[in-house]
C-alpha cells in the first residue's frame, strides 16, 4: 500500500481513510508503514534510494506475492488497481515498488495521450 507524495502515515487506515471494501482482506493490514513507506526522498538513483527500493522489493515480495511461502494476497490485485487509478505512487502497492508504479503510471500516461 502506498500515498500520494510521500506521506507517512501512523498506519495504513490514515492512508485509506475511505477503505475500499477489499482492505480488510490485505495482508498488509496492521503491518509497520515503513515496510511501505522507507525514509527518504526519491530523488535519482542514490545508493540509499536503491537500498529503498529493495526493502520495497521485498516486502512487495513476501507480502503480496507470498514469496515467503504464504499465498499471494487476496487483495493484491484490487490493491494495484486502486493505485493505479489513483495515480498513486508512492510505496508499495499490489506488489509493486516506487520505481514499478511510475513506469506504469508512465506507460499508461503514454498510451492515454497516443
Amino acid at each position: 500500500m502506498g500515498g500520494n507524495g510521500h506521506a507517512h502515515s501512523a498506519d495504513m487506515s490514515g492512508v485509506l481513510a475511505m477503505r475500499p471494501d477489499w482492505y480488510d482482506q490485505a495482508r498488509c493490514v496492521g503491518s509497520n508503514p515503513e515496510l511501505f513507506f522507507p525514509h527518504g526522498e526519491n530523488n535519482g538513483r542514490s545508493k540509499e534510494f536503491l537500498n529503498e527500493d529493495a526493502m520495497q522489493q521485498d516486502t512487495a515480495d513476501k507480502l503480496c506475492w507470498g514469496k515467503d511461502g504464504t499465498g499471494e494476497c487476496r487483495a493484491r490485485a484490487n490493491c494495484l488497481a486502486y493505485a493505479l487509478s489513483n495515480n498513486e505512487n508512492s510505496g508499495v502497492w499490489g506488489g509493486y515498488t516506487e520505481v514499478q508504479l511510475t513506469e506504469m503510471l508512465k506507460s499508461t500516461r503514454r498510451k492515454q495521450h497516443a
